[in-house]
C-alpha cells in the first residue's frame, strides 16, 4: 500500500537537516594533509639535491654522492607523485566542497525554514531486492498488493530511528520523507520492522543497460507485480549446472 501526505517535519527530522548545516566541511587543508605534504615536498627537495651533488663530482669519479644518484631519482618520482595525489585530493574535496555550499547548502536551509514534509508511506509484505553495483546501491521492488509496484534504487535510503541509529532495511513499513518546499530528500524513517526478500537478484544477473540508464526512476509506482517487473528489466537468472 502507498500513501502520499503532507504533515510538518518532525523534531527528528529537523535535528537531521540541522546536523547538515552544523557539519559543513571547511574549506581549509586539515594539518594531516600539510604535514604530509611537507614531508614528501622535503624528500623531493633532498633526492634533487643528492642528484644535483651526484653530477657535480669531477671527472666522473665513481663517489658516494654518484651511486646515490639512481636512488634519489626513483624515490624523487614516488615523492613527486604522493605530493601530485595530495594535492588532487585536496583541490577535489575542495571542489566537492564548494558545489554542496553553493547548490545543496540553500536548500537544507529552505527546508528547515518552510518545515513542511511531503511524506511516501509505504507498506508491503514482499520486495525483491537487486544487490548492489558498485557504489551505485541496491535496487528494491516493493510489492503494493494492488498490483502495482513501489520501485526504489540508490544508496541514499537508508532507514534512521529517532535515536540516530540504522533502521532495519529492508522494512515492512517506512516513511520516505521530501521537503515540501524543494522536494530535498530529508531521509528514511519508521523503519520498524525488518521485511526479508522473496527473492535476491546478484548484480551479475542484470543487464548493462539497467544500472548505465537512468529508468524507471526511484521512488516511482511501476505496473505489475515484482516478478513481472523484475523480468521487464531484462533479469536473467543464472543457469544451474546438474
Amino acid at each position: 500500500m502507498l500513501q502520499k501526505i503532507q504533515r510538518p517535519l518532525t523534531e527528528n527530522e529537523r535535528r537531521g537537516l540541522k546536523g547538515v548545516l552544523e557539519h559543513v566541511p571547511t574549506a581549509g587543508i586539515a594539518s594531516s594533509t600539510l604535514r604530509w605534504l611537507g614531508l614528501w615536498t622535503a624528500i623531493v627537495a633532498l633526492c634533487v639535491f643528492l642528484i644535483v651533488k651526484g653530477l657535480a663530482e669531477e671527472g666522473g669519479r665513481r663517489t658516494v654522492w654518484t651511486m646515490m644518484i639512481p636512488v634519489a631519482f626513483i624515490f624523487g618520482i614516488l615523492a613527486c607523485y604522493a605530493c601530485y595525489m595530495l594535492a588532487g585530493s585536496y583541490f577535489r574535496l575542495s571542489g566537492y566542497r564548494r558545489q554542496f555550499v553553493r547548490d545543496r547548502l540553500p536548500k537544507f536551509r529552505e527546508a528547515l525554514e518552510h518545515g513542511g514534509a511531503s511524506v511516501c508511506l509505504v507498506t508491503s509484505d514482499r520486495v525483491i531486492v537487486i544487490e548492489e553495483f558498485e557504489d551505485e546501491g541496491s535496487a528494491f521492488i516493493y510489492d503494493l498488493g494492488d498490483g502495482t509496484s513501489f520501485f526504489l534504487r540508490g544508496e541514499d535510503y537508508v532507514p534512521e530511528n529517532a535515536d540516530g541509529t540504522a533502521g532495519p532495511w529492508p522494512a515492512r513499513r517506512f516513511e520516505i520523507v521530501r521537503s515540501a518546499a524543494n522536494d530535498l530528500l530529508v531521509g528514511v524513517f519508521g523503519a520498524s520492522e525488518r521485511l526479508d526478500p522473496i527473492q535476491t537478484v546478484p548484480m551479475k544477473e542484470m543487464p548493462e543497460s539497467f544500472w548505465s540508464g537512468e529508468e524507471p526512476r526511484s521512488e516511482t509506482v511501476l505496473p505489475g507485480r515484482p516478478e513481472e517487473i523484475l523480468k521487464r528489466l531484462g533479469h536473467q537468472p543464472a543457469v544451474k549446472n546438474n
